[in-house]
């Protein structure tokens, strides 16, 4: 039995945890003995999904403080023991805050320090996979002792903030690297094109039965509101471009359109978005709804999904969308707009607030484009399997 570890920050509630839940889901236990390490474990939003056949790793304590969040590691034991470790994390912190203000993108600065913290997994395994870009690769790279090693990239390269003059090294090392879409593969071979052979395409798998049935379950939906209902999912983080949705609402509403905007989704940027729905008045319009365990019915119940996100790598939240066949307006982002034919299927537009609020306007006033774009959905839909997606992951494991 070939003895497999997968490496991820969390388990939190994101695109990437819930790829690698319907994959760990999938996997032939007869065949792999798998283990499962999160650098973090305060957020397990998806941890009762995890198939009991997997081993979920116990962290050094080393390891426990490198990644763990510095609110944590104040409060530790191993704090005066390790007191190098949190310098370093408290310092790393608040230069992280200082490039979020200023909206600057940098990736792989911490791991150049935190290699040296961490130890290396005393086990050996004959597969070590990175699930996400960044520390999980890196991690599986320096201090895992694996036959073969896998990584995934599920973000925009240029555009998340990464490095070919770090990374190149790395993906030199590294067997396979699997992208979400081929927009992502060709982005990074054009960069690197010395890792071209390496780079390859595996989408995330959709279980469509699944999202099928729990799309009928009986929800109240701000019943009481017959209007149209626009829909966003994701996570409250700037890459998904909230802020912009904000202004094309306050554009919509001074212009008489009736709708309410909901958000499914949790994250830092609560307050910030709070704070700009208050400034144009916009509580009655644009509802942050939070996290909800189970977003299809709501998105089964809407009139039109729209995302605004800043860059995406293959935006789960379209393909369900366009499984539920709803009128979709995107920016024109890679990773989404590769899978929408605009004016066919849905409506691919610029990030300025007034062009997105011109073409959700359209969609509105215009039932007949609603209409075109859901019998456009429901008859050229195609779902990549499950067993195809699997096969190709075996080919790289067993290869």
């Amino acid at each position: 039995m070939k003895k497999i570890l997968f490496v991820i920050p969390t388990i939190s509630c994101g695109g990437a945890e819930r790829a690698l839940v319907e994959l760990l889901k999938n996997i032939d236990y007869s065949k792999y003995d798998v283990d499962l390490m999160l650098f973090r474990k305060d957020d397990m939003y998806y941890i009762n999904q995890i198939p009991k056949e997997v081993n979920i790793l116990e962290n050094d304590d080393e390891t426990k403080l490198a990644f763990d969040h510095v609110k944590h590691l104040i409060k530790s034991p191993l704090l005066i023991k390790k007191i190098n470790v949190v310098l370093y994390r408290i310092l790393e912190t608040a230069n992280s805050k200082i490039r979020k203000f200023f909206r600057v993108k940098k990736y792989y600065y911490n791991w150049k320090m935190l290699k040296k913290f961490v130890p290396k997994l005393e086990k050996q395994y004959d597969c070590a996979v990175g699930f996400l870009e960044g520390n999980s690769i890196y991690y599986v790279i320096d201090k895992v002792d694996a036959k073969k090693k896998i990584g995934f990239f599920r973000t925009a390269y240029v555009k998340g903030g990464f490095s070919r003059d770090f990374d190149l090294d790395y993906f030199k090392k590294i067997d396979c690297l699997f992208t979400v879409c081929e927009e992502l593969c060709n982005e990074i071979t054009d960069i690197m094109p010395e890792v071209k052979e390496k780079v390859k395409v595996m989408y995330n798998i959709m279980n469509v039965k699944d999202i099928l049935s729990k799309a009928k379950e009986t929800i109240d939906f701000d019943e009481s509101y017959n209007g149209i209902k626009i829909l966003s999912i994701g996570n409250l983080r700037y890459v998904k471009g909230y802020d912009i949705s904000i202004k094309v609402c306050k554009i919509l509403i001074d212009n008489n359109y009736k709708f309410k905007w909901y958000i499914l989704g949790e994250g830092k940027e609560r307050k910030n978005l709070e704070n700009l729905i208050k400034k144009y008045k916009l509580e009655d319009y644009f509802i942050l709804l939070g996290l909800i365990s189970n977003p299809y019915p709501y998105l089964n119940k809407a009139d039109i999904y729209v995302q605004t996100s800043r860059h995406e790598g293959l935006s789960t939240t379209i393909r369900e969308a366009k499984l539920l066949s709803k009128p979709i307006v995107i920016t024109n982002c890679p990773g989404m707009r590769n899978q929408i034919k605009n004016k066919e299927n849905g409506t691919i537009t610029t990030y300025e607030p007034e062009d997105i609020a011109k073409e959700i306007a359209e969609l509105i006033d215009n039932q007949q484009l609603r209409k075109k774009y859901i019998d456009n959905l429901k008859k050229d839909y195609i779902v990549n399997s499950i067993e195809e997606q699997i096969k190709l992951f075996y080919s790289e494991l067993d290869d």
